[in-house]
């Protein structure tokens, strides 16, 4: 509650200056809209961009975006990797600069191996999931395609990773729903990626959808127990180092 009228009486010392910024960014956003449509007569038509797609074209345009990037091979490894990165990065900006109030993270317990983990091996198996079901189930989409559709859709992640970071700081508990709006965003865009780079209907995308959460379910399964098979040869590795070294002494 203090933190909220904290927040209110900052807000209102420097609501006139945030009403002119809001109000002229709002006179230049409809300059340029009625330019474009002015421009062009033909705005729907898809046009085809001479470089990369980079992941703002599907943010906007998913599905003649995906499209591009599934027929005229436009997507860009690079800009898809350079993402992954960012999301890495935003993530441990989080860890360390979100709000008290919505930070429960202690700096000591933050292991960096763990959070690079977490981001660079599930996106993975997602993809290795995504590329395993769709050679079962008539899939068109090569694994390139699958890693750069993935990888553009999340750009609003990355993006509800850093507003979160400085809205943090000044909404309230009661306000924290606007934090999941990203993470909403970049779902709704890997769905219409999958959808296009393998050439699925509504209904077959939804099925591939199951059937990658089955099959990551099992490559957990698989690779929690071969950890622990592992684990345990190498604790039978070391008794048997250690008798022998007994016997020879």
């Amino acid at each position: 509650q203090a933190f909220s009228a904290r927040r209110n009486q900052i807000i209102q010392k420097v609501f006139p200056f945030l009403f002119v910024g809001l109000l002229a960014v709002l006179i230049l956003v409809w300059v340029a809209v009625t330019r474009k449509v002015k421009r062009s007569a033909a705005a729907e038509e898809i046009r085809v961009p001479r470089g990369k797609l980079t992941p703002a074209y599907t943010l906007f345009k998913p599905f003649a975006g995906y499209e591009l990037i599934k027929s005229e091979h436009k997507g860009s490894l690079l800009y898809a990797t350079l993402l992954l990165a960012a999301v890495f990065v935003l993530r441990l900006v989080s860890i360390r600069y979100t709000g008290f109030l919505f930070n429960d993270r202690r700096l000591e317990t933050v292991n960096l191996a763990f959070e690079f983990l977490q981001v660079a091996l599930l996106f993975l198996v997602w993809i290795v999931s995504s590329w395993a079901v769709a050679s079962f189930i008539e899939g068109e989409g090569f694994f390139r395609e699958i890693y750069i559709a993935c990888a553009y859709a999340l750009t609003p992640y990355a993006c509800s990773l850093l507003l979160a970071v400085l809205l943090s700081n000044v909404l309230s508990l009661e306000e924290s729903v606007l934090q999941s709006i990203g993470i909403y965003w970049s779902a709704l865009l890997m769905f219409v990626g999958l959808m296009k780079v393998h050439r699925y209907s509504f209904r077959k995308t939804v099925l591939s959808l199951l059937l990658s959460a089955v099959a990551i379910l099992f490559l957990l399964f698989t690779g929690v127990l071969a950890y622990s098979l592992v684990g345990q040869l190498a604790s039978f590795l070391q008794d048997i180092v250690r008798e022998i070294g007994f016997r020879i002494q």
